[in-house]
């Protein structure tokens, strides 16, 4: 009886460590606090035997360097980043956040000191100085994809804007949701254009190194976050100002994927800007 005791309790502790998988998630610091808004992701996965530390990335370049060095195992990104994880093979996408104001995308917004012509495509930067944030598709590769070389590649979209402001460059090429939230801040600049098609906003993005059994129950957690009114999924929710986590896969980047091939992005792209 004693041994059939040992034995179980053995078996269970090897089961259990079995499910309480750890992972490593690096989130971007671009814009300060960022990483903290998702401290309670912690306590969510922790609660679906998923133990979590969560560290802070200064910048894209940084944040491509760590996950494909296997230095964190998974990021929310970007979708510039996450496409060209995908073209690199080094991560795929499992989930994205959905807003409370419904939205799961976004595209690149021009803008520049009011009065400028409206936007018309390659030929309104011939000539011209245009900040962007490095490695982002409402950014360097959106500005790369008409084909101009020269960008003045910057670490976010909001040094982007202060560069207009600041009379630097003649536009900025940045996320229209950061445009939104920031252009009460910007009274002498107007949105004068925006990219075609949309992109895949916040997506978590998990290492290809990752055992897919865990990348299943990774996926798992997230999407069973909008479903649950429990205090950990709730918290999640608030600090992140979302309703649900929302299936994403590569088909969702299509317009992405073809901004990146326009940029010249392959599987040799070096991330650095």
């Amino acid at each position: 009886m004693l041994l059939r005791s040992v034995a179980t309790f053995a078996f269970s502790l090897l089961c259990s460590s079995a499910f309480a998988e750890s992972l490593k998630i690096g989130i971007m610091q671009a814009q300060k606090g960022e990483a903290a808004k998702y401290a309670p992701m912690q306590a969510w996965l922790a609660k679906k035997g998923i133990d979590v530390s969560i560290v802070g990335f200064a910048n894209y370049s940084d944040a491509a360097k760590q996950v494909a060095e296997g230095k964190v195992d998974a990021t929310v990104a970007g979708s510039g980043l996450a496409g060209v994880f995908l073209v690199k093979g080094i991560a795929i996408p499992l989930a994205r956040a959905k807003g409370k104001d419904g939205n799961s995308t976004y595209w690149a917004t021009v803008v520049a000191p009011k009065g400028t012509t409206q936007f018309a495509g390659a030929k309104s930067f011939e000539g011209k100085k245009v900040a962007c944030s490095g490695l982002a598709s409402s950014g360097e590769f959106f500005v790369r994809s008409l084909g101009k070389k020269d960008a003045v590649v910057v670490a976010s979209h909001e040094a982007a804007l202060d560069m207009v402001e600041r009379g630097l460059v003649d536009f900025a090429v940045v996320k229209n949701r950061v445009w939104d939230k920031k252009k009460g801040s910007y009274s002498k600049m107007e949105e004068v254009g925006k990219d075609s098609g949309m992109n895949p906003d916040n997506t978590f993005m998990i290492s290809a190194k990752i055992a897919k059994p865990f990348q299943d129950k990774v996926k798992a957690a997230l999407l069973g976050i909008g479903s649950e009114s429990t205090s950990e999924a709730t918290a999640l929710k608030e600090s992140l100002g979302v309703t649900e986590f929302i299936p994403t896969e590569k088909k969702d980047f299509v317009h992405t994927l073809e901004l990146l091939r326009k940029a010249g992005v392959d599987a040799k792209f070096d991330f650095k800007f």
